[in-house]
């Protein structure tokens, strides 16, 4: 279950290929595990299926002349197509997910713009109240502890076991997140996993302080995990300890485009063995915690700036060299109380991230610190010294520059809609998740006076080591309840547009049911690309088609992350034209966040805010008697 890493290979349940070596693993004894080989592998759908529900997805977005194009091609590829198919299902044969390393290299490994704002998500928790410094501490103390709370769990293989209705979900993403590090290199990434079942298991965690880096070591000399108090003991000597340190702020490197940061950590590594040692204990250390300086609101709420804080720490003169950007976990401490995390994604989704960090969230909330536990005989926390030359503190100036360019064309607000939640929208008798992505193609509408292609995350875990498929939430039904909304034509046919939004909310859950079933189209697609690479083929004229890239050119880039206690998700737009929008409803309110680029004429965060909003009301309206009005 555990990989140490990745090049995620092709081999039988109990053997993975890692750098192109094959190793076995022993199989965890932990219950979690017991449902594992009951769960199925990835199955690759009928062409024929794949492509109906490609073209009907195509229908709202290309022109009728596009269209008829699209369709002859995709007639040519059901004929055609059938090698590649063959192909594909023998590799799902072979593999226990013929998806998944193909995945891991084309959405992230591979990927070479930095992971920040364009890969790695923020996530922003409800704020503290530090009346002090010794609050902070005291506070970071009994996260850290919720941390190794959770770990205790993961390391005795007891993650509770999740379902989707009757069916089991693989846990195999919960394991990749503790002491897990991505690793740069010039031109494809690796990462690595490094399991409490090896002989030196790691016992650390790394703080980061005044762009300075620490190594904690988090369990005594009977490997129990410290106490709060002598947590919080050790944190207040490295906070002291941080201001007397020179550091070159060698962090804001991990913020850069992945071939430069390749060829520096190279660098970096062969200028000194302290250096080397030093980026192996961050990558093998349990997660890292920064403590942050308060970034000035300027006329900004607390909820815009805190998720910026979080998604990239607001520029190299604020907290973005305060960081170690390939680091999985990372959580965050600001001396102002926002707290939160920002998490590397190659290994999980936002799920198994969000549910260590409630639980940690829970146990912080839930314990306070008592002054039991001495920290006479701990190890003194350690000081990583990094030596740089003349050229690699060119480079960390030059991450640093860049990383503000960067900062400066994001627009990231974040944006509570109070008017009402989860709870109201399933007494309408709708899935609350359909009704938010029906809002959000009325929103767009609403400003563009037409549809986009549309993403939403759906989950593969029904499936051995799934992942993720694309719900392509604009469909013929949201495109037309959406033009009947903004139309004339319809403004007083209330019972016509109450029937097309219903529509449209069974097209979504239709659609999301085919998705998270194996059935979506995008990653069967993509699947059929590769293995024409793979053996040589030729790329079929379908997949090449520019209108076919347009259908998948995601304007809208969305996902839902639910979380228990109010954390909100954000990351960047995924085109220059679109937009990031992340949601997590509650009870009685949602949390969303939004993204742009400020440097597309096309885009603006707070008015697709503001639609968003607009559009649910009107939504909310069709589906009740209420009155309810937009709070915004």
């Amino acid at each position: 279950m555990w990989k140490r890493i990745a090049t995620l290979g092709r081999k039988t349940s109990l053997e993975l290929r890692l750098c192109s070596k094959a190793i076995q693993f022993r199989q965890p004894l932990g219950r979690v595990f017991l449902h594992q080989e009951s769960i199925p592998r990835l199955p690759v759908p009928p062409l024929d299926q794949t492509l109906s529900r490609f073209l009907d997805t195509c229908r709202p977005l290309l022109s009728a002349n596009e269209l008829n194009e699209v369709e002859k091609l995709a007639k040519e590829f059901g004929k055609s197509g059938t090698e590649l198919q063959k192909l594909l299902e023998t590799r799902a044969q072979e593999e226990l997910n013929w998806l998944e390393e193909w995945w891991l290299h084309t959405a992230y490994l591979d990927y070479r713009l930095p992971v920040v704002v364009h890969s790695s998500p923020g996530i922003l928790c409800p704020r503290q109240k530090f009346n002090s410094r010794d609050d902070q501490l005291d506070y970071t103390a009994r996260l850290i502890s919720g941390v190794l709370d959770y770990k205790k769990v993961v390391d005795n293989q007891n993650v509770p076991i999740e379902a989707m209705g009757n069916n089991p979900l693989c846990m195999y993403q919960y394991y990749q997140i503790l002491s897990a590090c991505r690793i740069p290199g010039k031109k494809r990434d690796s990462f690595a996993v490094y399991p409490p079942t090896e002989k030196d298991p790691p016992r650390h965690i790394i703080i980061i302080c005044n762009n300075a880096f620490f190594k904690l070591d988090v369990y005594d000399k009977d490997d129990n995990p410290l106490t709060t108090n002598q947590l919080c003991e050790q944190l207040r000597k490295i906070f002291k300890k941080s201001f007397s340190v020179k550091s070159p702020g060698v962090g804001i490197l991990t913020s850069e485009n992945r071939n430069t940061w390749g060829l520096y950590y190279d660098k970096l590594k062969n200028l000194d063995p302290e250096n080397e040692k030093n980026l192996k204990l961050i990558e093998k250390s349990i997660a890292t915690v920064c403590f942050d300086k308060a970034i000035p609101f300027d006329g900004r709420d607390e909820f815009s700036v805190g998720i910026n804080q979080m998604n990239h720490g607001c520029g190299s003169k604020n907290n973005s060299a305060n960081r170690w950007f390939d680091k999985t976990l990372q959580f965050i401490v600001s001396e102002d109380g926002q707290v939160g995390l920002t998490y590397e994604h190659s290994s999980a989704e936002g799920p198994p991230i969000v549910s260590i960090l409630d639980h940690a969230l829970i146990h912080a909330r839930s314990n306070k610190t008592a002054p039991d536990g001495s920290i006479d005989g701990l190890p003194e926390p350690e000081v990583l010294n990094f030596n740089v030359n003349e050229e690699i503190q060119h480079g960390i100036e030059e991450a640093g520059k860049n990383i503000d360019t960067l900062i400066s064309d994001l627009s990231l607000v974040g944006y509570v809609f109070k008017d009402f939640g989860k709870e109201a929208i399933k007494k309408l008798k709708v899935s609350p998740d359909a009704f938010i992505q029906v809002g959000f193609q009325l929103a767009y509408n609403k400003i563009y006076g037409r549809s986009c292609a549309t993403y939403e995350s759906a989950s593969l875990r029904k499936y051995r080591h799934g992942r993720t498929d694309t719900i392509r939430s604009c469909t013929n039904a949201s495109h037309e309840f959406a033009q009947a909304m903004i139309s004339s034509k319809f403004s007083e046919d209330v019972e016509t547009k109450r029937k097309l939004l219903l529509n449209a909310i069974n097209a979504h859950r239709q659609y999301t049911q085919w998705a998270v079933g194996g059935g979506g189209v995008d990653r069967h697609l993509l699947g059929l690309k590769l293995i024409a690479k793979e053996h040589g083929k030729n790329i079929p004229d379908l997949l090449m088609e520019p209108s076919v890239a347009e259908t998948s050119h995601w304007k809208l880039s969305t996902s839902q992350v639910a979380s228990k206690t109010g954390c909100l998700l954000g990351f960047g737009p995924v085109v220059p034209d679109g937009y990031g929008l992340c949601y997590n409803p509650q009870s009685n309110s949602i949390n969303f966040s939004i993204s742009s680029w400020k440097t597309s004429p096309e885009t603006e965060s707070q008015r697709m805010a503001e639609s968003i909003g607009s559009a649910l009301v009107e939504c909310y309206q069709l589906l009740s008697s209420g009155n309810v009005q937009a709070k915004l």
